[in-house]
């Protein structure tokens, strides 16, 4: 496998560039990175030139110098893709968090693609979700005030595994957490007009299958699949099921 560097706005950043043909684009999630896809690469580069990234932030690449939202990751994407002289995509496949980048990037018409797959996404920001969060948030800031610094950080961490939040895999990217989470894509994923394949495990309790029936519901052109014990890592615990599932629907 071919491992790239360039600087894309600024940043120095680390990608995997594999194979020939239509391009498909891998976009990891929050706190992960571009060798979450190691299996799918093997796949899907006999047929296509396959690029994984490792998004600013995360894996081997910088980080911003402020904090980012999804039209900044956006945004990234399209000046990343200019640099490589790529202008359309056969694909874009998004896991978790860069499932949400894909969609608002798409949606924004900050990047085009022909399909789009949709693995364990997020960007489903339900009122009470929110509101619980902050509740709970609150509460836990006022008890660490009365813990040690190294008992506050064990806690904070357990909390945040509780909530589903990958916050604490990326120290210094608190902000941009904050920034992502703050933005739901109900809307922009309404906008959609292309093919789109929709993955969830039925077991993820970080963004859970309700969201793929939501994104399912609102993409005109969309199959959802559920697959059963299977959690937020789907494509990682059923790898060959997921990705022989994802590559036929490539090829259509």
């Amino acid at each position: 496998m071919s491992h790239n560097q360039l600087i894309v706005d600024g940043l120095a950043i680390s990608y995997n560039r594999v194979g020939a043909g239509d391009v498909v684009l891998l976009l990891h999630g929050w706190g992960d990175n571009k060798e979450t896809y190691k299996a799918l690469h093997g796949l899907l580069q006999d047929n296509y030139e396959v690029i994984a990234v490792d998004l600013p932030g995360f894996g081997l690449s910088e980080s911003p110098t402020t904090a980012w939202g999804l039209n900044n990751y956006s945004n990234f994407l399209t000046l990343f893709l200019q640099k490589l002289g790529i202008h359309k995509l056969r694909c874009v496949i998004g896991h978790s968090n860069g499932g949400a980048i894909a969609i608002n990037a798409l949606a924004n018409s900050q990047i085009s693609a022909d399909k789009l797959v949709l693995i364990a996404s997020a960007g489903i920001r339900l009122s009470n979700q929110s509101t619980m969060k902050k509740t709970f948030t609150k509460i836990i800031k006022l008890s660490l005030k009365l813990l040690p610094g190294k008992w506050s950080i064990a806690v904070r961490k357990k909390v945040y595994a509780k909530m589903g939040s990958e916050l604490f895999h990326v120290p210094g990217m608190e902000e941009s957490f904050k920034k992502i989470v703050a933005q739901d894509l109900q809307t922009e994923a309404a906008s959609l007009k292309l093919p789109t394949y929709i993955i969830y495990g039925a077991d993820d309790t970080s963004t859970p299958p309700s969201f793929g029936q939501i994104y399912a519901n609102l993409i005109s052109d969309s199959e959802l699949i559920i697959i059963p014990e299977a959690g937020h890592f789907v494509h990682q615990q059923k790898s060959e099921k997921v990705n022989k599932m994802v590559k036929s629907f490539i090829d259509l």
